[in-house]
């Protein structure tokens, strides 16, 4: 269900508590992505964010989408733990419509180079612009978890690492995310950049599952880093987005 939020200038798909499945910028509006060059603790960086937005003259409600990056895995209660403290973080901002979490999100644990805290990577705002037409917008990252239910026994192929395995999950993931663009209106040749999340090795299953189904995507390259989903036994995670402005905040 695509939910407009006027304040924002953003539509966005109603996901579950932590976040939405996807934003998308209204017209006479884009998306913008901002990388933080040095991320700290990720409650810092929201204070951060909140002086980027009042020094572009934007207000709060122009956040549209988090990255994180997390120390290690957690267990599904550590995970829904996390979830509460930073859902907490977004109703003190007044940021939710109607209870429902406006704010689209990928959260991954690298391999290299660790964080020793959970940290902001990078943050997408919206931002008027008239004379821009094109589509804008983020979809969440997304792994093998069956209606993105945090329960184990919503996994595909619980544990199985095998090629057949892995291959399902990919397949399913790949699924997930083009749903979701097709539910922000948008289209794969509108994508800008895809990132793929794990520790495993995919490339063949990228290959042969994931490149035909992106078409004009595949100008961009397939981003894959090496890093986990947030959660203990999800093993693939996905996520993409069509933005044409990106920028890299420097540390003071």
């Amino acid at each position: 269900m695509l939910i407009h939020n006027p304040s924002g200038g953003f539509s966005f798909l109603n996901g579950i508590e932590p976040y939405s499945c996807g934003v998308k910028a209204d017209p006479g509006y884009e998306m913008v992505r901002v990388t933080f060059e040095k991320p700290t603790h990720w409650q810092n960086e929201f204070a951060k964010i909140d002086q980027y937005l009042a020094t572009a003259r934007l207000d709060r409600c122009c956040l549209t989408a988090i990255e994180l990056r997390s120390p290690q895995v957690r267990s599904l209660d550590e995970f829904k733990t996390f979830n509460a403290d930073y859902r907490d973080v977004l109703r003190d901002w007044n940021l939710f419509i109607d209870d429902r979490n406006p704010i689209a999100r990928t959260n991954v644990v690298p391999t290299h180079p660790t964080v020793g805290e959970t940290v902001i990577h990078a943050f997408t705002h919206t931002r008027k612009r008239l004379d821009f037409s094109s589509s804008t917008f983020v979809v969440s990252g997304a792994g093998e978890l069956r209606d993105g239910v945090l329960d184990v026994g919503n996994l595909i192929r619980y544990r199985d690492l095998s090629k057949q395995g892995l291959t399902e999950k990919v397949a399913y993931v790949r699924d997930v995310v083009t749903s979701r663009i097709v539910g922000l209106g948008a289209t794969w040749e509108e994508v800008t950049t895809v990132a793929v999340y794990t520790t495993h090795p995919v490339q063949d299953i990228l290959d042969e599952i994931v490149r035909p189904a992106i078409g004009r995507a595949n100008r961009f390259g397939l981003q894959l880093f090496d890093s986990r989903p947030p959660i203990f036994d999800v093993e693939f995670e996905m996520d993409a987005r069509g933005v044409h402005q990106e920028v890299v905040l420097a540390a003071k």
